[in-house]
């Protein structure tokens, strides 16, 4: 509770022309603080690797096509892998995509959904949205995401660059979501089949069009990883 203190200091020195309502709730045992502030609701609460995550909180504006609109504009990849991190250790359900379990591309549809963008649901329909990326390492963008192979071709498997040659995702082989370096023994098999990359995110914009009827269409879901295990 007292790492949430950070969120409170900040409401007490803004303008005195700006009211605030707050509250305390908890999501699980973890305490969230959320206040409104000059209308706008924003939220705190602690980051599973520490540190303060205090960000305006979309979940209580209008479900408007214009409020929808305005959301996917405002998506940061910071903020994206902010809400990425809040599932560390939400364990892998193949066919999952709910906070109860995911698969890996459940997992990436649902994190993105939470800031207005609207992913296909399996990992090759997600490989189809976006801007296209060159598929080498140094290529890649925080926010960007990555598509894998298990038998060089066929795309199995995805997850998000999380920067520092990091990629968080929900692998059967990892037991849920967890970060996992590219370059660990671990890493290197995901970095051996990583066949492609899109960008969904830019300057703060979504590069995802509107989803045609193929793109919303139910697929089989991605099949489990076959990856060394996460030790």
């Amino acid at each position: 509770m007292n790492r949430v203190i950070p969120g409170l200091v900040l409401l007490v020195v803004l303008p005195g022309s700006a009211r605030a309502q707050i509250n305390i709730t908890f999501e699980g045992t973890q305490p969230v603080l959320r206040a409104t502030v000059a209308g706008i609701p924003i939220s705190a609460r602690l980051r599973s690797r520490g540190g303060i995550d205090l960000r305006v909180d979309d979940r209580d504006y209008p479900a408007s096509s214009t409020r929808r609109s305005s959301r996917s504009a405002n998506a940061t990849a910071a903020s994206v892998l902010s809400t990425a991190d809040d599932y560390i250790g939400t364990p892998y359900v193949w066919g999952g995509s709910t906070p109860r379990g995911f698969d890996c591309s459940g997992f990436v549809q649902y994190v993105f959904r939470q800031h207005g963008i609207e992913l296909p649901r399996t990992s090759r329909q997600q490989a189809q949205v976006g801007q296209s990326v060159s598929p080498s390492a140094g290529a890649l963008e925080v926010g960007d995401l990555m598509f894998f192979a298990t038998d060089g071709q066929r795309i199995d498997h995805i997850a998000i660059y999380a920067g520092d040659d990091e990629i968080i995702h929900s692998s059967s082989s990892g037991g849920g979501v967890g970060y996992d370096n590219l370059y660990s023994k671990r890493g290197r098999w995901f970095l051996d089949h990583h066949v492609r990359t899109r960008r969904v995110i830019e300057n703060g914009y979504s590069l995802v069009g509107p989803l045609n009827a193929a793109l919303r269409a139910i697929l089989p879901f991605d099949a489990p990883d076959r990856a060394p295990r996460r030790q």
